[in-house]
């Protein structure tokens, strides 16, 4: 038996479904991870064992440590979560990537692999969907998810825009540009305005016209699974 199945487009870039999937599985223990040394830190600088610095902008005192902390773990855990489970025996979930289970040298194991898909998502629990906006345009990946709803009406599914991890590793980017402090360089304000809010101009407003089409067809997505009418 399979934890989850993982259904997604081949055309769609590597990276961005990697970015998608550290969400899935790492996003929330993530952001819990980080708020609690967050609060850690906070309580050291707040009871005077760890020295505040000033802003080379203002002047107003500035925790290195609590921002500095918070990010770090934030992008050590969103994207390193797995491999230190790994490491330190605890187990993990039991996913089918097609790409990685199916053979893709051998052709008649790869055709074999090819005819056990329908087998493998009855054995799966959820169904993991990478979605894009090519998602529901490819016959293979549409009878993925059709052929999983009819043979799991109980079953979990997961739909997650691609776009989403991108745009949560852009605002840690973004966020560590807005405090030069976490690297101590004096950096004149009009210069870090232009550093953050040119490229974040442009940026956001293709981000958004994205994010609103792939959600909109997300939330399609999950109504569809929802009825499994």
């Amino acid at each position: 038996k399979f934890d989850f199945f993982i259904s997604h487009n081949w055309s769609v870039k590597r990276w961005r479904k990697f970015l998608a999937l550290c969400l899935v599985w790492s996003g929330k223990k993530a952001l819990i991870l980080c708020l609690c040394v967050q609060l850690i830190f906070f309580t050291l600088v707040a009871t005077g064992i760890l020295p505040v610095t000033h802003s080379h902008i203002d002047g107003h005192e500035v925790s290195i440590w609590c921002v500095g902390s918070c990010l770090l773990t934030y992008a050590a855990t969103f994207l390193v979560h797995h491999e230190v489970s790994d490491l330190l025996g605890i187990p993990g979930y039991q996913i089918f990537l097609d790409k990685v289970c199916v053979d893709q040298s051998d052709d008649q194991r790869k055709r074999r692999g090819i005819q056990s898909i329908t087998a493998v998502l009855y054995h799966s629990e959820a169904l993991v969907v990478l979605y894009s906006e090519i998602y529901l345009k490819k016959l293979w990946t549409v009878f993925e998810l059709t052929t999983f709803l009819a043979m799991k009406p109980e079953g979990q599914l997961v739909v997650q825009p691609v776009i989403l991890g991108p745009v949560a590793v852009y605002f840690v980017i973004i966020q560590c540009l807005r405090i030069p402090e976490m690297f101590l360089v004096p950096v004149a304000h009009e210069r870090l305005l232009s550093l953050e809010l040119l490229p974040a101009l442009g940026a956001y407003s293709i981000m958004a016209l994205d994010l609103l089409s792939l959600l909109l067809g997300s939330i399609f997505l999950r109504r569809w699974g929802c009825s499994r009418s």
